[in-house]
């Protein structure tokens, strides 16, 4: 076939076929309009409709060439940049006049009733502070409730009863030692609450005995009740917590004003019941249990104030559960140039404006899938991390917030509504090269030093928690958070503490180490509660010893075993211990002992004192 009847063939010309080539594979961009425009050139007449078809077989083929969609080519230009970095000026940067730190109350602990220098000696106890939060009015609410809670089921658990079947009623006294043996079991953490009372090695000679006895302490704990167990709602999860709960979200308000620095974050109570709202949280230290959430202090990690998060049970607002979680924290702290620090959970461009409108100041890293976040930003990411060294960094400005992205060994996106987008401090970190470990200086934006300083309040709460808590396992998801209220407290009354003994460092009443660890007040705090001194003995379990009876003939101590035996008449007489402290109101009891013939109490530790204390001795002469 010649050449001519192969053109004509085809329909195409070589210069035709070798531009269509290009096309094909990418090397040139075509529209449609341009391959018509190329397509309809001028070509030699000719009156054979060989050629003719061809031609409309080119024009046709051509034409479904072009609606196929080109290739695309690797762009290696450069996309525009409207971001700045270091040496650009930040315009937009909030006055000083206006971010100004300017509390409604002093900064500290707040004790209106202690201005004087003769009040201040009068708080220089461990207990003193713990009292602030639980004190005598709130533990005889808890007395009440529980007495009352007994009363209604004595029946249910009558080996907690009296000889008579009641309940003996608890006292404030018996309360404040409920809460020391807490603090003690935290000290002291033991695998059961039965080791705390074992007398085999090693767990005799504990102190819990200090304290209450195990049957009592297993009584008040089965009965104990923290809110009125006649006006529980049946709709509110947290209706068995509700009155210690917000006595407790009050008081901690009252009693302090954060600094200028407060940070809000996720707290995780350890506990794997069945409860309606338990979480996990994958990346967190406890994984499963009650999320709360806090608000604290940055400089010192008291907490100021915090939710029990209970699932969605409520409505959330169009702005989601972290704008909401922030706003309900911090609604008592308008207007007064708070700088909060927050994480990617609640940062939300919505969030930060609201908030700067509000007079509060904020800062936290953002997620780059968020409203809001520069699309620039989101769509160079990539790109950008690989082609920038460490410590660089860019910003863009959205009116009130700037959002700041940093290159460390990745890149971390922050949005701050105070901070400038192009000033910068220099931060340390630890390198490998040639087989050598060494420090470098690198540039960092002060709002990752300020978010890196400030971030940790809560943190360094759940830390000073942690150490000593008084977690106990149960399967009542109020006990839990009665649990971390006790401390809560403890924490906080620790933290006032130490702000009041810098404060007055004069008094003697504070004279402490000069690093005061909490460890150490709780010891103070527990040995204070259960009324324990310094030199006072350890309460070892003492096993009943035969004394002589000249009743029973028996004149050496060990010629006879006491024990306790049913009266042989039947008869039921007065107690010989309990007359002693009771007089006519005392018990009677149809058990006597062995080789002593005196009434005496079983269901007490009326025959465990009538054969130990030498007080009754004489009655056996």
């Amino acid at each position: 076939m010649s050449d001519f009847e192969s053109d004509t063939m085809s329909g195409m010309d070589s210069d035709e076929e070798s531009y269509l080539d290009d096309l094909l594979t990418g090397k040139y961009v075509a529209d449609l309009n341009d391959l018509d425009d190329f397509s309809s050139d001028e070509e030699e007449p000719s009156t054979s409709t060989q050629p003719s078809q061809g031609r409309s077989r080119k024009r046709k083929h051509a034409t479904s060439i072009a609606q196929r969609k080109p290739a695309k080519r690797k762009s290696t230009a450069t996309p525009t940049c409207n971001w700045k970095s270091y040496d650009d000026v930040d315009d937009g940067v909030p006055p000083a006049r206006l971010t100004n730190f300017k509390a409604k109350r002093d900064p500290g602990i707040v004790l209106t009733n202690i201005r004087t220098r003769q009040g201040v000696s009068t708080m220089t106890r461990a207990i003193d502070f713990f009292r602030l939060f639980f004190s005598i009015e709130v533990l005889g609410q808890l007395c009440m409730f529980t007495n009352e809670y007994a009363r209604q089921h004595i029946h249910e658990k009558p080996s907690y009863a009296t000889s008579s079947g009641d309940w003996k009623p608890v006292g404030v006294e018996e309360m404040e030692q409920l809460c020391g043996l807490l603090i003690y079991m935290g000290l002291v953490p033991l695998p059961d609450l039965e080791l705390y009372f074992s007398t085999s090695f090693p767990y005799h000679g504990t102190w819990a005995r200090a304290y209450l006895t195990k049957d009592r302490l297993k009584g008040i704990l089965c009965f104990l009740k923290i809110t009125d167990p006649n006006t529980e709602g049946d709709k509110d999860p947290l209706r068995k917590v509700n009155y210690l709960l917000k006595h407790m979200k009050e008081t901690c308000k009252q009693l302090y004003q954060p600094g200028e620095h407060i940070s809000i974050d996720e707290r995780m109570v350890k506990s794997k019941g069945r409860f309606g709202f338990i979480q996990y949280i994958r990346d967190k230290p406890t994984k499963w249990g009650f999320k709360l959430w806090v608000l604290a202090d940055s400089s010192n990690a008291y907490t100021y104030d915090f939710d029990v998060y209970v699932g969605r049970r409520t409505v959330s607002s169009k702005h989601g559960l972290g704008y909401d979680v922030v706003m309900e924290l911090c609604k008592d702290l308008h207007h007064q140039g708070y700088k909060l620090y927050i994480d990617n959970f609640y940062t939300s461009t919505q969030l930060l404006k609201d908030l700067k409108r509000k007079g509060i100041f904020a800062c936290g890293t953002i997620r780059c899938n968020r409203k809001g976040f520069p699309k620039e930003f989101k769509d160079t990411m990539k790109q950008w991390e690989k082609d920038t060294e460490r410590g660089e960094m860019r910003w863009i400005r959205d009116e009130d917030v700037v959002v700041i992205q940093w290159k460390d060994k990745k890149v971390i996106s922050v949005m701050s509504s105070y901070h400038p987008g192009n000033k910068n401090t220099h931060c340390t970190r630890n390198t490998r090269a040639n087989g050598e470990h060494k420090e470098i200086k690198v540039k960092q934006p002060i709002a990752f030093a300020a978010y890196n300083k400030y971030m940790g309040g809560v943190d360094k709460s759940d830390q000073l928690i942690g150490n000593y808590n008084v977690l106990r396992k149960t399967n009542k998801y109020w006990k839990t958070l009665f649990y971390h209220m006790v401390d809560i407290a403890v924490v906080n009354s620790y933290i006032l503490f130490c702000e009041m003994k810098k404060l007055h460092p004069g008094v003697s009443g504070f004279e402490r180490k000069s690093r005061f660890l909490q460890r150490q007040f709780r010891e103070e705090l527990a040995m204070q509660l259960g009324g324990i001194k310094k030199d006072d003995p350890v309460p070892l379990y003492r096993p009943v010893t035969p004394v002589a009876s000249k009743r029973s003939g028996a004149h050496d101590a060990t010629s006879a075993m006491h024990l306790p035996v049913e009266d042989s008449e039947g008869r039921r007489r007065t107690c010989k211990v309990c007359y002693a402290s009771k007089g006519n109101n005392a018990n009677k009891s149809k058990m006597i002992c062995s080789v002593c013939k005196v009434h005496l109490c079983t269901n007490r530790n009326c025959f465990y004192d009538f054969h130990t204390n030498p007080k009754y001795s004489s009655s056996l002469q």
